[in-house]
């Protein structure tokens, strides 16, 4: 009975451990960049689909943006460290990536030149 107990724990927590590293998105995010949008913050919850959605949990200062809307949809894992996204900007969407920078930092760039190819948005993991 122990040698199949132990097996069978093992593997559990290799799926739990391989769940948890996949949903390091997941969590409270804010904007740390110098931006006008500097101090927005962001929910990132998983959806049922296995993508990933944002909701504005804090407005900027400009209040340009508006607690409880969507800031980033159609969020997908292209890697471990990378996800493209549609980011609600400028009062449309635009075709981003996110890089990992680690565990507490995201960087987000355009996908697609709009006028700002080759800027970056940082984020920092916010307490919740």
């Amino acid at each position: 009975m122990k040698k199949i107990i132990i097996p069978v724990l093992l593997l559990f927590l290799l799926a739990l451990t391989g769940c948890s590293s996949s949903d390091k998105l997941v969590g409270n995010w804010q904007r740390d960049d110098g931006s006008i949008y500097n101090g927005m913050q962001v929910k990132v919850e998983k959806l049922d689909t296995g993508e990933y959605r944002a909701s504005i949990i804090k407005a900027d200062k400009e209040a340009v943006f508006k607690e409880g809307d969507v800031k980033w949809k159609d969020v997908k894992k292209v890697s471990e460290d990378s996800f493209d996204l549609n980011d609600f900007g400028s009062g449309e969407w635009h075709q981003m990536n996110i890089k990992m920078a680690d565990k507490d930092t995201l960087n987000i760039r355009n996908l697609v030149d709009t006028g700002e190819i080759g800027s970056t948005q940082k984020w920092i993991r916010a307490s919740k």
